[in-house]
C-alpha cells in the first residue's frame, strides 16, 4: 500500500511513499545528503560570517587616517576646492571676451 508524503526535496518532487520501494528509499536517502550538505554549507557560511565581523570592524579602523590627519585633509581639500571654484569662475567671465577659434 503506498501513501502520498510530501518530501521536500530541491525541485519540490512529490514522491509516492512505501516502505518497500527500494527506489524511494534511494531517493530519500539522496536528499538526506543534499540536506547534510546544506547544513554544511549554512555552518561554514556562519562560521565566515563570525570571522568577518572582527576583520571588517578592523578595515574601517585601518582605513581612516588619524584625526589630526583628517582633519588637516579636510581643509586642504576645501581650500582647492574654493581654489577651483575661483578658477572656473574666472574663466567663465573671461569666455566671452576670448577671440573665436
Amino acid at each position: 500500500m503506498c501513501i502520498r508524503l510530501i518530501v521536500v526535496t530541491l525541485s519540490s518532487y512529490v514522491r509516492p511513499f512505501c516502505y518497500y520501494n527500494a527506489e524511494y528509499q534511494s531517493a530519500v536517502l539522496h536528499d538526506v545528503g543534499v540536506f547534510r550538505q546544506l547544513h554544511q554549507y549554512r555552518r561554514q557560511a556562519r562560521e565566515v560570517t563570525a570571522r568577518f565581523k572582527p576583520v571588517k570592524a578592523w578595515l574601517a579602523t585601518a582605513a581612516m587616517p588619524p584625526p589630526e590627519d583628517a582633519d588637516r585633509l579636510t581643509r586642504y581639500q576645501t581650500t582647492l576646492e574654493k581654489q577651483l571654484s575661483r578658477y572656473v569662475g574666472e574663466l567663465l567671465q573671461l569666455q566671452p571676451t576670448l577671440p573665436p577659434g
